[in-house]
């Protein structure tokens, strides 16, 4: 429907080649969903390496141009390494070494710094801005565990939208967003008649 309508849509894929456990040459042929979709048409494909920052910079540019730009909707590729597992249970034992110290010898982090630092930032502003996200992710850890356990009464809330409760947190609402005014009816404009 995007296609067909010429809509401003971005779909992001975020590629580190596994569906939880399984890899993706199990799920996707060719290993690439950017490369299956190529000739879907009316659907403009950007497709790269996520561990580049140059690259990955210059591709995102380009599909929120494109986008924002009127051209249609467009598909955002960029492969990465999976560095961790899916969720914390997973130790990631479908995998060799091999595999895994291939994964770290392509973590973007360090790549990013190479970029940054000297060029962009000092070492000293490169390491205060790694202590201010350390910090940021220990404080939200500490207000996380300091969370008391859900309610079983609450549980189902908010699993679908409620009428008149917000969230507090994420989304436009907790930023001052104010949708624009709406009524219940729609309103149609008068044609005149041909």
């Amino acid at each position: 429907m995007a296609t067909t309508l010429k809509l401003p849509m971005l779909f992001y894929i975020e590629d580190n080649g596994y569906g939880i456990s399984t890899p993706g040459w199990l799920q996707t042929p060719g290993c690439n969903i950017a490369k299956n979709l190529a000739n879907f048409e009316g659907l403009t494909i950007f497709d790269g390496d996520g561990t580049e920052p140059t690259q990955a910079a210059a591709l995102i540019s380009q599909a929120v141009a494109h986008v924002r730009g009127g051209e249609g909707p467009a598909l955002l590729h960029l492969n990465v390494p999976r560095l961790q597992g899916h969720s914390f249970q997973d130790t990631q034992t479908y995998k060799s070494e091999a595999i895994k110290a291939a994964e770290w010898a392509r973590d973007p982090l360090p790549k990013l710094k190479a970029h940054c630092v000297p060029s962009l930032l000092s070492e000293t502003d490169w390491e205060k801005i790694e202590r201010e996200a350390e910090e940021k992710v220990r404080r939200a850890a500490q207000i996380a565990d300091q969370r008391p356990v859900s309610n079983p009464a609450d549980v189902t809330r908010h699993v679908f939208s409620e009428a008149g409760a917000l969230q507090d947190e994420g989304g436009l609402w907790s930023t001052g967003y104010l949708a624009p005014k709406h009524a219940i009816r729609p309103h149609l404009k008068a044609r005149a008649s041909i």
